[in-house]
């Protein structure tokens, strides 16, 4: 049987693990998502965007997902003061 420091030691090293797989593979995904804009770019006939650029893009477009899915308002009714 484990005392409670060895095990509390192992359940930081595996989150320790957890994160650095995560923090990986958000790079992955990042590194992934700046090829295909420049993908994109050269296909449209454009220059490729700098990263600024895109990280503007993407933050414009979460924000107008956000506001689609999050922020409608009911349409008031007759009913409704």
């Amino acid at each position: 049987m484990l005392g409670p420091s060895v095990a509390l030691a192992r359940c930081f090293r595996v989150r320790n693990e957890m994160d650095e797989r995560e923090s990986a593979q958000a790079r992955e995904r990042q590194e992934e998502f700046r090829r295909r804009c420049a993908a994109a770019a050269r296909e449209a006939g454009g220059p490729e965007p700098t990263e600024e650029e895109i990280v503007e893009a993407l933050k414009a477009t979460r924000e107008k997902i956000y506001h689609e899915r999050y922020c409608k308002l009911p349409k008031p009714t007759e009913e409704q003061p």
